[in-house]
C-alpha cells in the first residue's frame, strides 16, 4: 500500500503488509508496522519506525531518528541538496544484516568513510559530509567509528566523472574508476578513490585524500593538508606560500612519490619560467634554489625566487623524510 501524509506533522501508521510511506512535510512519527517496507520522512524533522520485516529507512531532510527495528533494515542517507540533514540511527545491527546507504552521497569506498567518521562524547559515531555549506549528519547509536567495518555500507558504483565544488565547504567523493575532483570557495574535503585520480583544492584550506591509485594532488590557495594514500601519487604546487599558510603532505614517501614544482618560476627577476636548483640541506647561496631543512619532527621544503637568500615559499612534510633530487619535478 501507497500511503501519504501531508505537509503538516502528524502520525502515521503503516499496515501488516509491505508499505510504501511518504511523510512528505511537517515533522512525522511513521511506524511502518509489518511487512518489507520503504519509508521516507520527507522534509522536517521526523522519527522513522521500520517495524518487522527488512525495511528501507530514508529520513531525508531535517533532523530524523531512524529505528529498523526487527529484519534486516536499509538507512539511506539523504541526497546532497540546498538543505541540511541530521540521521540519527538508534538501533543499527550489522549482525542481523542491517546496511547504511551511502550512495546518494557519491561514497565509492570504505576509506572515504574512514576519513570522517569520529567518535561522541557518548561513544558513537558520526560524520558531516558537507555540502554547499549546509551540514550532513549521520550518527550511529551504539558503535564507535573504529567498530565500523566495510560491509555495513552500501557504496555508489558510478563511473568516472568531473566534479566541481560550490562557492562553500563541500566533501566530494571518488567514484572507483578515476575523477577530476576541484574544490570551490571555503574549506572542501576532497576525498579520491580507487582509481586514479586529480584532486583541485582551490581557495580555502582545504584536505585532499588521494585514496588507493596514482593520484594527482594539488591544494591551490589556502593552507591545505594533502594525503596521497596508497601508489606512487605526485603533489603539484602552483601558489607560493610559506610559514604557518604552507601546505603539509602527510605521508609523502620518498622514492615512490614526487612533488612538482615546475609551475612555480624559479627566478622571478628573469622572464620565463625558471627550474629550481636543490642544494640539499645547504643553505641558500644564490636565487633560485630549493633545500630542505627538518624543524621539530617535520621536513621542511624552501625555495628562493627573489634573491635575498630567505625562504619565499614552503612545503611542509610530516616526519622526517630523507628527501632526494629525485623527488622533484622542477
Amino acid at each position: 500500500m501507497i500511503i501519504n501524509g501531508t505537509d503538516f506533522s502528524e502520525t502515521i501508521k503503516g499496515t501488516a503488509d509491505d508499505d510504501t510511506i511518504f511523510g512528505n512535510g511537517g515533522n512525522d512519527k511513521i511506524f511502518a508496522g509489518g511487512g518489507a517496507d520503504e519509508v521516507y520522512g520527507g522534509t522536517g524533522n521526523d522519527d522513522l519506525h521500520g517495524g518487522t520485516g527488512s525495511d528501507y529507512l530514508a529520513g531525508g531532510q531535517g533532523v530524523n531518528n531512524l529505528w529498523g527495528d526487527a529484519g534486516a533494515d536499509t538507512f539511506a542517507m539523504a541526497l546532497f541538496v540546498d538543505d541540511s540533514s541530521d540521521d540519527w540511527i538508534g538501533d543499527f545491527m550489522p549482525d542481523d544484516g542491517d546496511k547504511i546507504d551511502v550512495s546518494g552521497w557519491g561514497v565509492s569506498d570504505f576509506s572515504q568513510l574512514q576519513a570522517l567518521f569520529q567518535t561522541d562524547a557518548q561513544g558513537d559515531a558520526f560524520l558531516d559530509a558537507t555540502y554547499n555549506g549546509f551540514d550532513h549528519f549521520l550518527t550511529i547509536c551504539g558503535l564507535t567509528a573504529d567498530q565500523l567495518q566495510a560491509s555495513d555500507f552500501i557504496f555508489s558504483n558510478n563511473g568516472a566523472s568531473t566534479q566541481l565544488g560550490t562557492d562553500f565547504s563541500d566533501t566530494l567523493f571518488a567514484s572507483a574508476a578515476g575523477d577530476t575532483i576541484k574544490g570551490g570557495g571555503e574549506f572542501d574535503t576532497l576525498l579520491g578513490g580507487a582509481g586514479d585520480d586529480v584532486l583541485s583544492g582551490g581557495a580555502g584550506n582545504d584536505t585532499l585524500i588521494g585514496g588507493a591509485g596514482q593520484d594527482r594532488l594539488n591544494g591551490g590557495g589556502g593552507r591545505d593538508f594533502l594525503t596521497g594514500g596508497g601508489g606512487a601519487d605526485i603533489f603539484g604546487f602552483s601558489i607560493v606560500q610559506k610559514g604557518d599558510g604552507a601546505d603539509v603532505i602527510t605521508d609523502f614517501n620518498s622514492g615512490f612519490d614526487h612533488i612538482n614544482i615546475s609551475q612555480i618560476d624559479a627566478n622571478g627577476n628573469v622572464d620565463g619560467n625558471q627550474a629550481f636548483d636543490f642544494v640539499g640541506t645547504n643553505a641558500f647561496t644564490d636565487v633560485g634554489q630549493l633545500n630542505v631543512s627538518h624543524v621539530n619532527g617535520d621536513t621542511i621544503i624552501s625555495g628562493n625566487i627573489k634573491g635575498d637568500l630567505s625562504p619565499d615559499f614552503q612545503i611542509v612534510l610530516q616526519g622526517n623524510v630523507d628527501v632526494q633530487a629525485a623527488d622533484f619535478i622542477l
